[in-house]
This record gives C-alpha cells, structure tokens and sequence, in this order.
C-alpha cells in the first residue's frame, strides 16, 4: 500500500527532523482508513513524533490505547511493544512511575530475546531515565549500559553517545567523579567520527561543563558551556543550556549576567525546562 510506504519514510524522518516528519504524516490524514492498520499505525507514529518534539499528554494515551488494542488483536506485538515504550513515557512524564513502570516491562516481556534492538535500546533508555527520577541510580546504571549495548549493535553512533552521557552523568550522582572523563573521552571518540560531528561534540561540551561544576571548576566550565551554546544548531534545546550558564555564572558571583541567562532559559517550550528556569529564578 502507499500508506505503508509513507509510513517507513515518516519512521527513518522522525529522529533527523520531526516537523517534516508530521508534515508528511498530516498529509495522510484524509487518505487513510478510519480504522485498521493504518489508523492505528498513524496514531503510533503521531505519538512517536509528539514523543520526539517533547510533547506527549493523555490524548495521545488515549489513542495509543485504541491502537494498541488493534495491534494486540492481530499479534502485532513489534507494534505493541512500541506503543508500551510510548505509554511508559506519558505516565513517567507525569511522575507517575508505577504506572510507567508496568508498562516498560510489559513491553520488556515482548521485545527480550528478540532482534528488535531499537526498541531495546528506547526502552533500556528510558527505565534509566525512570529509575535517575526516584533516585535508583544503581539500577539506572544497569539499564544505560544494557541501552548502549544493543545501540552498539545498531551502530547508532548517536544513541551509543546520548547513552554514554547518561553512564558519565550516573556516575556523578554516585559519587563517582573519577569514571566520568573516561566514559566521556570515549564519547568523543565516537563522535569525532561521525558526520554531524559538530552537533555531538556540541551536546558533550555541555556535559562535559557539568562535570566542571560539580567538581567547583567553575572557570572551565564556563568556558565549555559558552562553546556549546556558541556551536549550538537546535533551537529548541538551547534552553537547558542557558540555564546551566546562569547556574555557573551564579557561583563565579557574576550577577549581572545570572538574571539574562536564567530569563532565556524559561522561553523553552518545554515545561519541565520552563519549571526548572522558574525555580531557579526565584531562588535567584
């Protein structure tokens, strides 16, 4: 079917560039079933792309739910286990992760021991993210380098260096400094050879003046987090960085700049990001 075509597009544009990927899907709207297949893989890959652009909610649950229900009726369990990952993302968005934990591993029950390591790696990915929020950094640990093991089996240099960061930043909140420049030397390895090399070493740079901050180099990680942001491409994830600067610039005592940089950082999009710049602000 053509549809299904333009799914498998839509799928490999989601990650490279998600506003053309809901174009070509928005294009589909009029054409597609009101139910079956395609109605219930547009409502995954709408979800998906929502995922993608950080705004998922209880809509797109909703829809998942009638389209995992369809799936499951067919014994799509590929499908299925997408639409758990993605109904574990809207319930941990909402701290509620009991919730989101019965569904990662209902999709965990589906995807171990199957080739699907895409998948995997999301969901490894995302119960790390789960367990670094309640504080489990353990078990977080685990389940970031189980992630990075199946995106070394993709290849895919730019989750191997998401998932790297992830491994270094744990290590932090473990009291671990001295296993995070080893982690992260190896990150920049990977990145230096990729094509969009620049965007990588850019989001480690970042990471990187982090690490600066926790250890009270305040001096160099000024200067890394002002690389990144000069280097920075995607809008819409510069805000967290304008909010790591006004953090740095705080402890360097330079108040002038402190306001300018924490009020940028709450013109995110993202609310998690707005909060975090309002919390600083009034704590400022």
């Amino acid at each position: 079917h053509k549809e299904n075509n333009t799914f498998k597009r839509i799928e490999t544009t989601i990650d490279i560039n998600p506003d053309l990927a809901l174009l070509m899907l928005d294009s589909l709207y009029s054409k597609i079933d009101t139910s079956g297949y395609n109605k219930s893989y547009y409502h995954l890959l709408s979800a998906e792309i929502d995922s993608k652009k950080n705004r998922l909610n209880l809509k797109n649950d909703s829809l998942l739910e009638l389209s995992y229900k369809y799936f499951h009726s067919k014994g799509l369990q590929k499908e299925e286990a997408r639409i758990l990952i993605l109904k574990g993302r809207i319930w941990g968005d909402l701290n509620l992760y009991i919730d989101a934990l019965n569904y990662y591993y209902r999709a965990l029950d589906i995807l171990d021991n199957s080739n699907h390591y895409a998948s995997l790696s999301q969901l490894y990915d995302d119960l790390g993210n789960i367990y670094i929020n309640q504080g489990l950094y353990n078990q977080a640990l685990l389940m970031y380098k189980k992630g990075y093991n199946y995106d070394s089996l993709c290849n895919n240099k730019k989750n191997m260096i998401i998932a790297l960061g992830n491994i270094a930043n744990t290590y932090l909140y473990l009291g671990k400094p001295e296993k995070y420049k080893p982690i992260l030397s190896k990150a920049f390895t990977i990145a230096h050879n990729t094509a969009d090399s620049i965007n990588h070493i850019c989001y480690l740079d970042y990471l990187l003046s982090i690490y600066h901050t926790e250890i009270a180099d305040y001096a160099n990680a000024l200067h890394l987090i002002t690389k990144s942001i000069d280097s920075h491409h995607a809008k819409d994830k510069i805000y967290g960085k304008y909010l790591v600067k006004g953090e740095i610039l705080n402890k360097l005592h330079r108040l002038d700049s402190v306001e300018y940089y924490l009020q940028k950082s709450i013109q995110s999009e993202n609310i998690y990001g707005k909060a975090t710049g309002y919390y600083e602000l009034h704590n400022y």
